[in-house]
């Protein structure tokens, strides 16, 4: 995945950017850093997945593994993955969106790519990062963890916790994280 996204960068022309990764892309977003493009500016990670194997238990990944795109299955997703109920509206479009999930990549993630442990792999980098938790995400490390594993591959970073938010705050909290991230770019000059 981080070569397909630095190829997508460089066949764009990009000079410099800001990566934002949401979830497992955040962990596909530190791996590209450790590469050290110099197109890269900074890094936003929103609710990411450790660049460490993502605690899981086996359960839980039995349960991933037996997803199957069903409604009942994209509800109870949807539901737990965003803590507070999303409005219908916007629920509904979660739940389409979570209905046409590629099944090989999904499994590819919880079978493969969530046990990855890049962490003695990335070393120290000096992009300044952008680290987003919701206050109530139950699918991704907390803050305290977050600051302990992500965090410290990053000297330069700073961690914002978004309350009333779960995992899926961009569909929540879609204005204050925007607000968040313009602030973050605004800083870099991008």
């Amino acid at each position: 995945m981080a070569d397909h996204l630095d190829a997508t960068i460089r066949s764009l022309g990009l000079q410099r950017c800001i990566l934002v990764g949401h979830s497992m892309t955040g962990k596909v977003a530190v791996v590209l850093a450790s590469r050290r493009p110099a197109y890269l500016a900074g890094l936003i990670l929103v609710a990411p997945s450790p660049p460490g194997p993502q605690p899981m238990s086996e359960q839980d990944r039995d349960r991933q593994r037996g997803y199957q795109c069903t409604r009942q299955q994209a509800e109870a997703f949807i539901d737990e993955s965003s803590a507070h109920r999303l409005p219908d509206a916007l629920r509904e479009v979660a739940i389409a969106d979570a209905r046409q999930v590629n099944l090989d990549a999904w499994r590819a993630w919880v079978d493969h790519g969530s046990r990855e442990d890049w962490s003695d792999l990335i070393g120290n980098l000096a992009y300044p990062v952008l680290l987003v938790c919701g206050a109530d995400d139950q699918q991704v490390p907390g803050p305290q963890e977050q600051a302990r594993t992500t965090l410290a591959h990053f000297p330069d970073s700073r961690i914002k916790v978004m309350p009333g938010a779960g995992h899926l705050m961009p569909l929540q909290t879609p204005q204050a994280l925007a607000e968040l991230m313009l602030g973050f770019a605004a800083s870099l000059r991008v």
